[in-house]
């Protein structure tokens, strides 16, 4: 049964008003090129997934697309779809286009304002894609240097992710970067090399935070005191502990600023 009460003229009267909102963010997409959008709104007033030249279940992050506009947002609903795109053979592909829309959006100065992009549900999605962590056993495709490599990838993009967002002050609750901590403290113990600047940058903010919380938002002090939980790690490698010992004893952490902000979050 149908999600969409296309007969219903004050059901589709509602509809079109809540797109002007919707649009917005979809405008937002860099991810969605222009030539999708008519598409993308065809598929959100009436559910159909052909609209002019163009089939949503083509596009790249259909799964999240279909998520985010079907009117039904219950679990089951959501694993329906999920489940759907899981039996093609374009589901890897597809996994990844959809983390790269939820990372991604954490650049995005939206979330200065606190609010969600996907209705509150950034964290309910990024779970339903996505494994928390980073573990060798769940990339036994990859040998163990390129597993060190793809973990180091990981430690720099969240670092650059982690960076950014307290620099922009974009830590808002829904910001990917929230969900990602686990994945960051992980890809840190596997792949951590001492002569890189990435893990002093993120020291230096975060101290920055906590020294001060009254000269920032109560987001980025709340992110700022999960980013420390990681750092203080008993976990982590030795000679990343005796690092940041050695960055925070220092009379004032170096303001060097590198990250691109473009770097790919996947």
């Amino acid at each position: 049964m149908t999600s969409w009460h296309c007969d219903d003229k004050e059901w589709m009267k509602q509809r079109r008003t809540e797109w002007r909102e919707v649009q917005k963010k979809v405008n937002a997409l860099r991810f969605l090129d222009k030539e999708w959008k008519p598409a993308v709104k065809h598929y959100y007033l009436t559910g159909e997934e052909s609209g002019g030249d163009f089939c949503i279940k083509t596009l790249g992050f259909a799964p999240l697309i279909e998520m985010w506009f079907n009117p039904d947002d219950s679990s089951g609903n959501w694993e329906r779809i999920r489940n759907k795109y899981k039996e093609t053979s374009k589901w890897e592909y597809s996994k990844f286009r959809c983390y790269e829309v939820i990372s991604g959006l954490g650049r995005l100065y939206f979330y200065k304002s606190n609010d969600s992009f996907f209705n509150g549900n950034e964290e309910r999605l990024f779970d339903l894609f996505f494994q928390r962590g980073l573990k060798r056993e769940c990339h036994s495709d990859k040998t163990d240097d390129e597993f060190k490599k793809y973990a180091w990838d990981k430690f720099r993009g969240r670092a650059s992710h982690i960076f950014w967002s307290l620099y922009d002050d974009t830590c808002n609750p829904f910001n990917a970067i929230n969900f990602q901590l686990d994945e960051w403290r992980d890809s840190f113990i596997l792949s951590y090399d001492p002569e890189r600047k990435e893990l002093e940058w993120v020291v230096q903010l975060v101290d920055e935070t906590l020294e001060a919380p009254d000269k920032f938002s109560s987001e980025r002090y709340m992110l700022a005191v999960k980013v420390n939980a990681v750092l203080e790690d008993v976990t982590l490698p030795e000679a990343a502990k005796e690092r940041i010992r050695e960055f925070r004893a220092r009379p004032c952490h170096p303001h060097c600023i590198d990250f691109e902000a473009d770097d790919d979050e996947a």
